[in-house]
């Protein structure tokens, strides 16, 4: 009797792997997820909660783990970090396609991964132009990435003159400080930035760069949000002040509507939202925004971008109908200038809301769908 539970087990296992392998396959070799598919091999065989002693997930090369065995991931988790991989020009860790839990870890890490910023965008393209070269995808998805690629860019053309700005600021606070600007300032960018993050350095030490009004406005309503008084350094230094909203941002739990839409999002894609994303706002913008790349729009929304194709007569680009964030900005453009009549399940609920409030629903909202749309978020403020 062992023997035989011994073999099942055996057996299990073997298919496990067997399936994560074929599923890793296809989504390397990108078939499209499984929104409407069958159920994975999860649906019909055990899956044995196992981890590997100490519950770390091994590192890509690591071998197998003779003292537990990994649930294997998901077929959407497998199309997920697939996609993300691509977007980054390479692949997933073998790690993330072995585990479920090193998936979901992989999935959180490249979703929250910092973009280049508009500057760090506009240097590195400047920097290929001169040096007659392509951009590579990683550094303009990834700010690490893309810092590298300008260092090993300067490292090549030599370095950077800094702009008209730097040097104009640059020598507003060596006329401030009563000094002369260093040796090679006007004409090397990093030179020029030493001296400026220096001077800004000792200015906010003595007290000499407050905040703006705006800062401290946003400083207080945070504090004023998380019932916390806004604290003496941070209303006198600027350099505090930005310290102190950093952290009041990162620690703002999400809104409700936030959170409904990223748990939509991520249900439609199988995968489980992070922990992070579950309790701090920019992160669970951070989600929804990059989810909505991979997901379709709801069949509402697709009906709806045909209509206002329809009614303008224009070809409605294939890609709107695939991607949810597209199609949204492809309603959003054309919307105002063009009248769709709302559908009859917007006027049942829109009705439901009036009579609640005892009010009648304007006859635009009847002509209307963004009218409606508009009619029933004003009175949902107030019904619910």
């Amino acid at each position: 009797m062992a023997a035989a539970s011994a073999t099942r087990a055996s057996r299990r296992r073997a298919g496990r792997a067997a399936w994560a392998a074929a599923a890793a396959a296809a989504c390397i070799l990108g078939r499209g997820p499984p929104f409407a598919g069958a159920p994975g091999p999860s649906a019909g065989a055990p899956r044995t909660q196992t981890r590997a002693r100490g519950g770390q997930v091994p590192s890509p090369d690591a071998p197998a783990v003779a003292s537990g065995v990994f649930d294997p991931p998901t077929e959407r988790q497998l199309w997920l970090a697939g996609r993300l991989a691509g977007r980054m020009d390479s692949e997933p860790p073998s790690s993330a396609l072995r585990s479920e839990e090193a998936c979901n870890e992989y999935i959180n890490d490249m979703i929250m991964m910092p973009e280049p910023t508009e500057r760090q965008l506009a240097l590195a393209e400047s920097l290929a132009e001169e040096a007659g070269e392509e951009m590579p995808v990683p550094a303009r998805r990834s700010q690490e990435a893309c810092s590298e690629f300008i260092d090993g860019m300067i490292a090549v053309l030599g370095p950077r003159p800094p702009s008209e700005k730097q040097v104009g600021f640059a020598r507003g606070l060596a006329q401030e400080a009563g000094l002369d600007l260093p040796e090679g300032a006007e004409r090397i960018s990093n030179v020029c930035s030493e001296f400026i993050n220096e001077r800004l350095e000792e200015q906010y030490a003595q007290g000499l760069r407050p905040p703006t009004p705006a800062q401290i406005g946003l400083a207080e309503r945070l504090a004023e949000e998380a019932d916390v008084k806004v604290p003496e350094d941070v209303r006198a230094r600027r350099d505090h002040c930005k310290e102190f909203l950093d952290g009041m941002i990162a620690t703002r739990p999400p809104t409700k509507r936030d959170l409904q839409q990223a748990k939509f999002l991520t249900q439609r894609l199988g995968v489980e939202l992070s922990v992070e994303a579950l309790t701090r706002k920019d992160a669970c913008r951070r989600w929804i925004e990059v989810l909505e790349e991979f997901t379709p729009p709801t069949k509402p929304m697709a009906a709806l971008a045909r209509k206002l194709a329809k009614a303008k007569n224009m070809h409605l680009p294939e890609e709107v109908l695939d991607n949810r964030r597209l199609c949204a900005a492809f309603i959003e453009q054309h919307e105002e200038d063009t009248v769709v009549e709302p559908t009859a399940k917007q006027i049942h609920f829109g009705e439901t809301l009036a009579r609640s409030a005892g009010v009648s629903v304007p006859g635009e909202a009847y002509a209307c769908r963004k009218a409606m749309s508009k009619f029933i978020d004003r009175l949902t403020k107030y019904v619910r």
